[in-house]
């Protein structure tokens, strides 16, 4: 509802904050609701289960709903998005937007750099990184942390250089060679050159 909103010629800006905050309400409602009749009360033990009960999924819907209707507010409203998008951090999102799908399908490389730590650091500290079980208690949230990282750290590698051949053989790069052979026009939405230095900005808020 926020995207049809947004894309509405002359939007006004109160309808998009003032709608989000209602559904965020709405959905807090909700949550509250199933939470105090009993429906789901395992709180917060599910955050990271998969999937949520009904009430972890909405209360993690309502922030996500919340940073959006915040980032316009601060961004776009006031017309710092073409500005923003020269940041080297938003910059760098944008370069791992470009192969999101591939990311989420090879999340399973994550077991990689968590072998890669217990390799490394198992005999000095005998921690196996493989097993879910030292990450409990406040320790644990040390060594998630470190392991957090450490991951985050070989995907950003992982990324950089996968760019340099323009992301070949990944998801988008099938579905692009797909599209190309349909349209028979180039695309040019795996060009790194292109999506990091030669992107137009388009406003969408007046």
């Amino acid at each position: 509802m926020l995207g049809i909103t947004l894309a509405r010629p002359n939007n006004p800006k109160k309808i998009v904050i003032r709608g989000g905050l209602s559904i965020m309400f709405l959905l807090s409602l909700i949550s509250f609701l199933l939470i105090y009749f009993k429906v789901a009360n395992n709180l917060p033990a599910t955050i990271f289960s998969k999937p949520p009960e009904i009430p972890t999924y909405l209360i993690l819907t309502v922030g996500q709903i919340g940073v959006l209707i915040l980032t316009l507010s601060l961004i776009e409203f006031r017309g710092k998005g073409e500005k923003l998008a020269h940041n080297p951090f938003v910059r760098n999102l944008r370069l791992w937007s470009m192969i999101s799908l591939s990311i989420f399908l090879f999340d399973v490389f994550e077991l990689l750099p968590r072998a890669i730590l217990t390799l490394v650091l198992g005999n000095f500290i005998g921690l196996d990184f493989m097993s879910g079980s030292i990450f409990t208690g406040q320790i644990g949230l040390l060594w998630a942390s470190l392991l957090g990282l450490f991951v985050l750290s070989f995907f950003q590698l992982f990324v950089w250089l996968w760019s340099k051949i323009e992301f070949k053989f990944g998801a988008e790069w099938i579905m692009i060679r797909i599209q190309t052979l349909v349209t028979k026009q180039k695309s040019k939405k795996l060009d790194f050159e292109n999506m990091m230095n030669e992107v137009e900005w388009v406003s969408f808020i007046d």
